[in-house]
């Protein structure tokens, strides 16, 4: 932002610091006319790293010059319009690429790096040009996309089109261009530029003054932080209390409660309940303002011990060890494509006593690998030596990075496995604020040491400035790094090591000084963590053949070849399960240690169950029914319940049960009956969560004798396993260049004559909502076996297998086809499905051909006998099964057909895995593409299902414009006297504040829509013309969260309410989607689960005529660090581009004197009133 000849200039920089904090924009203004001095922000290495990118950008354009494109070098010394018209020359010759060119529209300029030529014509000619980037950074930033975004932005006005991809090209990429679709994220860049570009005329008119700082998450990197700080320290602002939330804030402010001191004053146990949270939780928070409030009036160090509690705090500190380890973690997660943990340091005792600090440094994949495995196996053999030893950390970074380490590069799993169960790993941090209140800002280990007198060697500023600073260098990629900042680091992290032990011992001494005063506090047992012979066995072999299979492959997938990525993800497959199976023990082990207050926050944990009553079922197994109060929490039907229970085990804590599985829950009233188990039956718990950890042992076992088979045989000449062997290459269904369907052909007509006519074969067909994905393969089957062929059905449930076979049984029917059809699975009572009883059975049926279609799941397929038991093996929803899977299954079939659609929901995952091996079997298909190329596989392109209007949405936003609707859905509109009229989508903002998982506010609008839209007045055409009345079951509505839909059920029993999953599948006229939360910053489980563009599509691609979005504006407002938030965003903003915005409360319109207010002159306005508002 500057000054040029009296008026404002903006730049893409703007952008970016507008976007965490509307305030910075007011300074920076009042920076650029002088009325204020900005702080000075000096950086040591932007010299260095200034040259070290215009090396970088001349690398990059003498590749082109190679390459034989003629370059246009402008002269960077040359600014103004003498650069805006060389640029324009240049664009206008027709050069190659352009370097170092200037842009500029309006108020926005800027000097990108380089213009490369596209054959796409514009105003220019038969050409046009887009952005490339030249950066040294590895990994992409928010700030460089919104770069990228407004300097196409601008070329698009120069060249009278906005080009279709942006570039970047970094250092280690071999000028492979890292390329962006412009559309995914321009929405979003317009909406955040519109914003700056208001604000400024606001702050410049002086119609709106320079905002009060709230405190965000980019204060911290902010050079106006230091004048923030300075008004929150006066006005003794409630952000210095340690730990309390936005919510809480809030609250405290509706109550008037605006500082520290008030809510340190403020009297408990309160009077009043919060509108949101708990009481509780805010009298933690006052107790908190309380503490620190007597530390700042008494001006030195305070404390108080909590309350004693078992198996928490002081109790979870075990016998001190000369063995033990203090260890620290230095990570940035822009470093590399998947961020780096750069430093592993730690400090020991030796036999002396004398302390000792180890390090090990990573520069890249590779000697974080090697790293990693070097602390895992240092502190194994240490364990050996010392039974007794743990290893000390502060918070939960150390250990969640190990786990990322471990499955990241598919190594020491089973160290770290062991490490885990044996429960070696102690967070000191979890042990403070279960042990001690403290009157201190932050529960940082920094904050903490004024209690136990630690003096630090580096200086913390200091350190900290240098600790950024070689993260930068390391981010872009330059080397070597400075001596002197690595020495910095080094030190900043050998004094956090040191400060874990003198914490630990700190509080060793607390818990012998209670113990002295008369309390009785236990040791944690110690553990041994041994996994069991089998587990050993099974991961020996696996770690046999992935050796084999990975010997001398590269690590960079950029440099290996097709077979050797095959045998990549094969060699790093094998123990996927075992990941999977080990996070969810970990998982388990983590809901077991919770407390009900910590439960409460978790969605699969459920607290306040009361029991109700009891259905004894006749002397079998009791049903018991409980109550439970209002909280998010995913309720699982079959799922199954465990609780801590009052009993101990032979290592003294408290045994976890299963108390039984959810028969059915009563949404509006709260209850939920459960089927006991025996051995529980009469114990009741008042705190429950749901978490089941299934084997997966036969898909593990087929996954080892794939992995033998190649390892023993290679690819090139392997026989056997040809469809597992298509499945990891991605073969193309036909090898050729010319797409596999033929001119005039259609999808279904093409996908029969290839999986006919061919063995072998992995045919992946993409079916986008409602564009018949079920109708194909039901129809593919049937044709199937009218040639005499037998075929599985696979999913990642039974539900969708039985939806496939009844549809594979109606176009049987259709056809006239005679069909047996078998599914391995229950619920076949009231269709011509077999009930297959075991897998002994299904295989025999198949063999003997008593069934030509049998369905079942991948646990069936797996098995040894079932190798090529079919002819062709269907993958149901394959986007949402993992490639795992789909390889363990796909011995199996002769051929494979996979339908799905990645842009739909797809198969949750709980561990980390390595590159490649992570993603569902179409998205290895699809390898990083949103839709499949006519020459990989079949691309159902009509909707059957959306108007026009809506799918063009769904079609921009999701399938790269190429899904259509099909002729007559024009037709499907809403009619009648609501403010629903007509089709396509529509946006009804409601404010709120604070709400977390469910908004009242909304629940409100909901219903005043839900009658609005059912009131009689309303109705719907069907695509043939046929209008009919809307009823309740021509209406989805949609949430993503539980605690959302329960109480629109209280609200609208009647009505068919449920989360998006729930949904998936189905349609209707009308979807109401809604968000229920009122800030990306309140949303629970984080952005990448609200803003989902994969919930987003199914949510709004249920519609036929209408898609409304309901929620909080600041919800199409968000504040977004990493391209993908951009991207997830992008979705949001387009809608609302694109949407018709309703605001108020509807009006009924009536005609008056015989005159249809809709189209005459006069009408007569009149409130109509709403059943389901209560007010």
């Amino acid at each position: 932002m500057r000054l040029e000849n009296g008026e404002l200039r903006l730049s893409a920089s703007d952008l970016g610091s507008h976007l965490g904090c509307d305030r910075i924009t007011a300074l920076n203004i009042q920076a650029s006319d002088g009325r204020l001095t900005p702080p000075v922000f000096n950086d040591p290495a932007l010299e260095a790293l200034q040259q070290r990118g215009f090396e970088h950008e001349e690398e990059y354009l003498d590749h082109l010059e190679k390459k034989g494109l003629s370059v246009v070098r402008l002269d960077p010394e040359i600014y103004g319009d003498s650069a805006i018209e060389a640029t324009r020359e240049a664009m206008d010759a027709g050069v190659g690429a352009i370097a170092q060119p200037t842009l500029r529209y309006g108020r926005w300029f800027g000097r990108a790096d380089v213009l490369l030529k596209v054959e796409v014509p514009s105003s220019l000619g038969s050409w046009s040009y887009e952005i490339v980037d030249t950066k040294l950074s590895s990994n992409t930033r928010a700030a460089t996309i919104l770069q990228l975004c407004m300097y196409s932005d601008v070329l698009g006005e120069l060249q009278g089109l906005v080009p279709e991809y942006m570039h970047v090209v970094t250092p280690e990429s071999d000028f492979l261009p890292e390329t962006y679709r412009v559309t995914e994220y321009l929405a979003y860049y317009r909406y955040v530029k519109r914003d700056l570009e208001e604000n400024i005329d606001d702050f410049k008119s002086e119609k709106r003054l320079t905002p009060y700082p709230d405190p965000v998450e980019q204060c911290a990197l902010c050079r106006w932080r230091p004048t923030c700080n300075d008004t929150w320290r006066k006005d003794d602002h409630l952000t210095f209390v340690a730990d309390i939330s936005k919510t809480q804030r809030a609250q405290l402010s509706d109550w008037d409660v605006s500082t520290l001191e008030q809510l340190a004053e403020l009297p408990i146990p309160l009077n009043k309940r919060p509108s949101k949270g708990t009481k509780e939780s805010l009298e933690r928070a006052r107790e908190q303002a309380r503490v620190q409030y007597e530390a700042r009036t008494k001006k030195s160090p305070v404390f108080e011990i909590l309350p004693l509690e078992p198996n928490s705090g002081f109790a979870r500190l075990p016998e001190p060890s000369i063995g033990d380890v203090f260890f620290d973690i230095e990570g940035d997660q822009f470093i590399g494509k998947s961020g780096r943990e750069y430093l592993l340091g730690w400090t020991t005792k030796d036999k002396s006593g004398a302390l000792k600090y180890d390090r090990i440094w990573s520069y890249d994949d590779a000697q974080e690998k090697a790293g990693f495995e070097l602390f895992m196996d240092t502190v194994m053999l240490r364990w050996s030596k010392h039974p007794e030893m743990h290893v000390y950390h502060f918070h939960h970074y150390e250990q969640t990075a190990l786990k990322k380490l471990a499955g990241k590069f598919a190594t020491r799993s089973v160290e770290l496995d062991q490490l885990l169960r044996a429960e070696i790993f102690i967070d000191l941090h979890r042990v403070t604020r279960e042990a001690i209140r403290a009157g201190i800002e932050r529960y940082s280990i920094k904050d903490l040491e004024q209690f136990y007198g630690l003096e630090r060697e580096a200086d913390l500023q200091d350190a900290n400035h240098d600790r950024h600073a070689l993260e930068r260098l390391m981010e872009l990629g330059f080397t070597p790094l400075p001596e002197d900042l690595q020495k910095t680091v080094e030190l900043y992290n050998k004094d956090d090591c040191d400060s874990t032990l003198a914490l630990r011992d700190w509080l060793e001494q607390l818990r012998i000084e209670q113990i002295t005063a008369g309390s009785l506090i236990f040791r944690p047992m110690l553990k041994e963590g041994e996994p069991s012979q089998q587990l050993t066995a099974r991961r020996q072999t696996m770690k046999d053949i992935s050796d084999s299979l990975l010997e001398n492959i590269p690590i960079i997938q950029d440099d290996r070849s097709s077979i050797e990525d095959a045998r990549w993800i094969l060699g790093n497959i094998l123990e996927y399960n075992l990941r999977e199976e080990n996070s969810a023990w970990w998982e388990f082990f983590r809901l077991r240690d919770l407390s009900a207050e910590d439960l409460a926050d978790e969605r699969s944990g459920i607290v306040g169950l009361e029991f109700v009553s009891r259905d004894d079922n006749n002397g079998n197994l009791p049903t018991d029914t409980y109550s439970f109060p209002p909280q998010e929490v995913e309720i699982e039907i079959r799922g199954k319940l465990n609780s801590v229970t009052d009993e101990l085990d032979e290592n003294g804590e408290l045994i976890v049960q299963n108390i039984g599985t959810v028969e059915s829950v009563d949404v509006p009233n709260r209850t939920l009956k459960i089927k006991r188990t025996g051995k529980t039956k009469d114990f009741h718990p008042s705190t429950a969560f749901f978490h089941n950890v299934v084997s997966a042992l036969e898909l593990e076992n087929s996954l080892v004798r794939i992995g033998q088979y190649f390892a023993d045989n290679g690819f090139e000449s392997a026989d056997s396993y040809q469809v597992t062997q298509a499945l990891l290459l991605r073969n193309r269904p036909i090898p050729n260049n010319h797409g596999l369907r033929k001119p005039a052909e259609s999808a279904l007509d093409a996908a029969i004559r290839l999986i006919s006519g061919n063995t072998d074969m992995v045919l992946p067909i993409q079916g986008p909502p409602g564009s018949g994905k079920t109708y194909t393969g039901a129809r593919m089957i049937c044709e199937l076996v009218r040639d005499g062929k037998n075929v599985g059905i696979t999913a990642v449930s039974h539900r969708v297998i039985r939806n496939l076979l009844l549809a594979v049984d109606a176009a049987a029917e259709e056809l006239g086809i005679p069909i047996s059809i078998g599914h391995r699975g229950r619920e076949t009572t009231g269709t011509n499905l077999v009930e297959i009883k075991s897998n002994k059975a299904a295989h025999k049926k198949l063999a003997d051909g008593d069934l030509a279609v049998v369905g079942g799941t991948a646990w069936l397929w797996a098995r040894p006998e079932m190798m090529e038991s079919v002819d062709v093996l269907f993958i149901d929803e394959a986007a949402q099964m993992s490639l795992a899977d789909a390889l363990a299954a796909s011995p199996a079939g002769k051929s494979m057909v996979l339908l799905g659609d990645p842009q739909q929901l797809s198969q949750p995952q709980q561990g980390t895995h390595p590159e490649g091996t992570s993603g569902s079997a179409l998205e290895h298909i699809l390898n990083g593409e949103k839709t499949i190329a006519d020459t990989d596989g079949l691309f159902l392109e009509e909707t059957w299902r959306m108007n026009p209007a809506i799918c063009e949405f769904t079609s921009e936003l999701f399938y790269e414009n190429r899904l259509s609707a099909r002729g007559g859905l024009e037709n499907q509109r809403l009619e009648g006297t609501s403010r629903f009229i007509g089709t396509g989508l529509w946006f009804v903002p409601v404010e709120h504040s604070g709400n977390v998982n469910y908004s009242t506010e909304e629940v409100d609008k909901v219903a005043e829509i839900y009658d609005e839209l059912t009131s009689g007045n309303a109705g719907w055409r069907n695509q043939s013309g046929k209008v009919a009345t809307l009823q309740s079951e021509d209406i989805l509505i949609i949430a993503p969260y539980n605690a959302h839909v329960n109480r629109i059920i209280e609200r609208l029993p009647s009505a068919r309410v449920g989360t998006v999953d729930s949904f998936q599948g189905q349609e209707a006229a009308v979807v109401i989607y809604t968000l229920g939360t009122s800030s990306p910053e309140d949303a629970p489980r984080g952005m990448e689960f609200l803003y989902s563009l994969n919930r987003f599509n199914v949510a709004t691609s249920r519609a036929r005529c209408a898609s409304i979005l309901i929620a909080n504006p600041r919800i199409l407002e968000p504040e977004c660090r990493t391209p993908n938030q951009i991207r997830l965003a992008n979705a949001f903003c387009r809608y609302k581009e694109m949407a018709q915005v309703i605001e108020g409360s509807p009006l009924k319109k009536i005609s008056v004197t015989g005159i249809d207010a809709r189209s005459g002159p006069v009408e007569l306005i009149v409130e109509k009133p709403h059943k389901n508002n209560p007010e």
